[in-house]
């Protein structure tokens, strides 16, 4: 439940956190060789090292246990691909999973391990069979590779990872330290524990955020200030953080039965956890909502709703690929039942004990809806309660799972109206976004036939908005990166709160010829014929002609920073859409569908 009091919070981390953003470096690290047109962070792993190792930690483990387990990266172009098995091309390491499963103690059976990688790098399924285990820790060590869209060329990073098993008669906590993160940025983690009687209840306090160059430290009464989310039921810590610097807590887990979880080297019961969050003026975002309309009453049951709607990149993903997974939203602490999709992006469920109803469609462009009847979440107090009920303006965490393919939590503002019993919370898109947003709407490429290069002119359309309600200000040029090398910048003014070009370009020229973005979001950039290969730099795309394109999608990497006259960005996006070729045209729609 989020009190009034949160709001001041809330508005005083974001507004710090979107000054560190904005007032330290133009970008967030050293720039790879030439990527995007080097605007572009290096691939790296982010999960937190062995003490005194290069080697990863996944944490510990006990034979014969379900396990999961994120294997996570940044940087470079996304979205990335994780594999650590030899009949995978991308496969650079010398150890794949399943070889270090094989060699663990024939004793624990590993010929019985399920454990595989996805190529979202979630790790699941179980390490052996016989969870009978004495002696030392021993360590499990295999090799995992992280690859990147960079065209035909992509980026790998390669590195060692650890899973350490232990017995499973202790209770106890199986990590330390949690994955770094980035600011306005994607974040998910999950807390594990050994042995116990599931299920588990996990609770979080001692909330702190740590100023890594002053050492200054604040104490923080909930995640969502953080824009972060912690489920007390999965150990879960998903969202979009907000805020830069060390994040630390101390977590407890309780099982069915009233024991408490002890520290991972049993010194202590409960776990200290904590990561890092990097600095980054670059807001990027695979799934927002446009839309949502909560009607509730504190007071009567069974008549309340939600309508959501909202836009994901899904990247090619067909429909029918995504059948069978399951969608859940979750705002604040109310939590849709699962419904499961079809081939054709549909699904429904009736929770059966209370008549609740939940629809769900995906189209295959991206636009999604789910709908809530009949449900009791005012009375229950799970979204807002009789108390909140005074003020115009809610704050609340949304958070949406799409099985595998896509997780996303946003800290959104809702107007809010209350008449007696009887509330209405709306969100529309805009500002009210707090960790602002970024989605390629549309990608359309046009082939330079009469060329003697293949080459691409682009118009590129899309939604940008900067995090906290923030209007840009002393914009005096804007960087664009397309594809891998190609980068220009362009000058620009503020205009209404937005920005727009201001110079004349020739549109034969591998050029940025057309920039623009509004207040409220909506951007257009515009080039002249890009080529696929060049030897000048910053002026190849590594994008084929779609004529060349043999029928074949491919990706559109897109890059755009908004800087103030010193160098200093004020603003960032970044992001990709899967594009079909049709005709001597891309598009950014599988149109044969």
């Amino acid at each position: 439940m989020l009190k009034a009091l949160l709001l001041g919070l809330v508005f005083a981390v974001v507004g710090f956190s979107y000054s560190l953003a904005t007032t330290s470096r133009s970008l967030d690290g050293p720039a790879e060789s030439r990527a995007g047109g080097a605007l572009r962070t290096p691939l790296r792993f982010t999960n937190p090292l062995v003490s005194s190792t290069t080697e990863r930690d996944l944490g510990d483990a006990a034979f014969g246990s379900q396990i999961i387990r994120f294997v996570q990266a940044r940087g470079g172009f996304p979205p990335r691909r994780f594999t650590s098995d030899k009949l995978n091309s991308d496969f650079a390491g010398n150890v794949s999973l399943s070889e270090a499963i094989a060699g663990l103690p024939v004793a624990n059976e590993p010929n019985k391990s399920t454990a595989i990688m996805n190529l979202t790098g979630r790790l699941t399924g179980v390490l052996g069979g016989n969870s009978a285990f004495s002696g030392p820790d021993l360590p499990m060590t295999f090799d995992v590779t992280v690859t990147d869209s960079r065209g035909t060329n992509p980026n790998k990073v390669t590195e060692p990872y650890r899973i350490t098993m232990v017995d499973s008669n202790t209770f106890k906590f199986a990590q330390s330290a949690f994955s770094d993160g980035v600011a306005f940025r994607h974040y998910r983690d999950r807390i594990e524990v050994i042995a116990g009687n599931a299920p588990y209840t996990f609770s979080a306090s001692n909330i702190t955020v740590t100023d890594e160059t002053t050492g200054a430290v604040r104490n923080v009464a909930t995640f969502e200030e953080l824009g972060l989310f912690f489920s007390p039921t999965t150990g879960k810590l998903v969202g979009r953080p907000i805020v830069t610097g060390r994040i630390s807590f101390q977590v407890q887990c309780r099982d069915v039965l009233g024991n408490m979880a002890l520290s991972r080297d049993k010194s202590a019961t409960g776990q200290v956890l904590s990561f890092r969050v990097e600095d980054n003026p670059r807001v990027s975002t695979e799934l927002f909502a446009t839309s949502i309309t909560i009607k509730g009453d504190v007071s009567n049951a069974g008549k309340d709703s939600i309508d959501y709607t909202g836009v994901v990149n899904v990247d090619g993903t067909s429909l029918s690929k995504m059948a069978g997974a399951a969608v859940k939203l979750q705002i604040a602490d109310y939590e849709t039942p699962v419904v499961i999709l079809d081939d054709k992006g549909k699904g429904s469920t009736v929770r059966s004990r209370t008549d609740a109803t939940v629809s769900v469609s995906i189209s295959s462009a991206g636009q999604i809806k789910v709908s809530v009847r009949n449900e009791s979440f005012g009375k229950r107090g799970r979204i807002v309660d009789a108390g909140d009920l005074v003020s115009s303006l809610q704050i609340l965490p949304v958070s949406l799972e799409i099985g595998d393919f896509f997780e996303t939590s946003e800290l959104l503002k809702f107007q809010q109206k209350a008449k007696s019993s009887v509330f209405q919370e709306t969100y529309k898109f805009g500002p009210g976004n707090l960790g602002g947003g970024f989605l390629i709407t549309s990608v359309l490429g046009k082939d330079d036939t009469k060329g003697s290069a293949e080459a691409d002119a682009w118009k590129v359309q899309f939604i940008a908005l900067p995090p906290n309600e923030r209007r840009i200000s002393s914009a005096a040029t804007a960087s664009v990166g397309i594809g891998t090398n190609f980068s220009d910048t362009i000058n620009v003014v503020d205009k209404n709160g937005g920005v727009v070009s201001t110079q004349k370009r020739d549109a034969s020229q591998p050029v940025v010829t057309k920039l623009a973005l509004s207040a409220k979001g909506k951007g257009s950039v515009t080039t002249g014929f890009l080529p696929r290969l060049s030897t000048q730099p910053d002026t190849n795309t590594d994008i084929p002609a779609a004529l060349s394109a043999g029928g074949k999608r491919t990706r559109f990497p897109f890059i755009m920073t908004i800087n103030a006259a010193d160098g200093r960005t004020v603003f960032g996006v970044e992001g990709s859409r899967a594009i079909f070729p049709r005709g001597d045209t891309w598009i950014s729609k599988d149109l044969t569908r």
